[in-house]
Parts: structure tokens; sequence; C-alpha cells
């Protein structure tokens, strides 16, 4: 822990010595911040920033998805359209989505609906962890309610070409690799 802040009196319009600017400079580069575990310090003249890497986020398993929790095809026929969604763990307690598996053998296969992929998270009652993780999808992100926290992972629609033809098949990721929170919840005043 840093200790006081050196306290060198100036006064406008006086000259300030070099003993006191060189107090000055030590103490700057005692609080120069330090990087740490998923993190780097870059300095510029306008201060300090941060870089964090895409790949500290849930989902993807470190596998070299795009997307934590990448929602991509996995049709097993023209007429039978199904997504599939990258293995991960959610949340600081690493809580397994239910129909996910471990060894990610079989990977969790969803029926295509067009609307919006959802993590639904509950929670464990007088507690902050997670109780249940699993995805869905909704037509519309649901508002979040007093047991439940709603996360949009990816927006899927099937569009026709303006030419007429085939239907196809677009998969919006969001990219997010959202950190449940019980403070997600809707809160409900006694």
């Amino acid at each position: 822990m840093p200790g006081p802040i050196v306290s060198t009196p100036f006064y406008r319009g006086r000259p300030v010595d070099w003993a006191a600017l060189e107090a000055i400079r030590n103490e700057i580069s005692r609080l120069k911040p330090n990087g740490g575990v998923g993190y780097k310090l870059n300095q510029s003249a306008s201060g300090w920033s941060l870089s964090i890497p895409s790949s500290t986020g849930g989902g993807g398993g470190g596998s070299t998805a795009v997307c934590p929790w990448q929602v991509s095809e996995a049709n097993t026929s023209p007429s039978e359209w199904k997504i599939t969604i990258a293995w991960g763990l959610v949340g600081p307690q690493g809580v397994l989505p239910i129909g996910m598996q471990y060894s990610d053998d079989p990977p969790l296969v969803m029926d295509w609906q067009d609307g919006f992929v959802v993590m639904t998270v509950t929670f464990k009652t007088d507690s902050g962890l997670i109780d249940t993780v699993k995805f869905e999808i909704k037509t519309a992100i649901p508002e979040q309610s007093e047991t439940e926290a709603y996360y949009p992972i990816a927006r899927i629609s099937t569009v026709t070409p303006d030419g007429g033809g085939d239907p196809q098949q677009v998969i919006q990721n969001l990219c997010s690799a959202p950190v449940p929170s019980v403070c997600d919840l809707k809160f409900i005043s006694a």
C-alpha cells in the first residue's frame, strides 16, 4: 500500500526548487500502476490504458472461436435447420450450461427459430452464486425477472433474397462475454 502523498507547498508566482520537483517525480514513479494477470498497461502522453485480450472471456473453451458462445449453423438437411453454440463455462464459478457436456461431445445443438439466442441464468436463493444456465431462443429479449437474468448472445433470422430463391440463414453473433450477477435481476422493493 502506498504511503502518504508528499506534501510540498507551492505558491503562485514563487519558484519551485529542485528538491521539491524531485520529491514529486519520485512520488509519481512510486504510484505508477503495475500490469497484472489478464491485462496489460499501456502508457501514452495522455495517461494509462488497459489492454485486455479477448481470449480472457468465457466460452470457446480454449478453441479458436471468434466469439464466446459463438452460434453457428448445424443443419442436418436443407429442410432441418439447426444451430450449435460453442462450448464454454459461465461466470467465475465455471457453471456448465444445461445441455452442454464437459467433453463437448455431443455439442449443444438447438432447432432453428428466428429470434434471439439468450443465456438464461438463475441464481441460488440468498446467494450471489449461479444455480443454472441454459440457452434459449426467444422472439424478443425478455425483461429481467426476480429469478432469471437474460443475456443476449446472438440474433438469428431467415431472409429471402430480393430476386427470389431459397431462404437463407443469418446469424449475428453479439460476441459478448457477460459475467452474470444477481445485480442483473429485477429489483422489487418490499
